[in-house]
């Protein structure tokens, strides 16, 4: 890895932190704890907006419906 690499992955480990701690202004952790959790806890609450997003798509589309079962809603193929 050239040092133009590590400097970019750096940067964006260094703006998923502090996204992080602007949504958890209380928060302290050690540098295993950032890793364990604020990190993975960032790209679960990226990847979850994501996924969120694709699902409204495709039921947008027609390919998916969504159903609200016991509060929560439920995404299955649409026949």
């Amino acid at each position: 890895m050239n040092s133009n690499d590590t400097d970019r992955r750096i940067q964006e480990a260094a703006e998923s932190i502090l996204r992080f701690i602007d949504s958890q202004p209380n928060a302290a952790e050690t540098a295993q704890g950032v890793l364990r959790w604020w990190m993975l806890r960032q790209r679960v609450d990226e990847g979850l907006e994501l996924i969120q997003s694709a699902l409204d798509y495709l039921v947008n589309k027609g390919a998916l419906i969504k159903r609200n079962v016991g509060g929560q809603d439920l995404y299955m193929k649409a026949e």
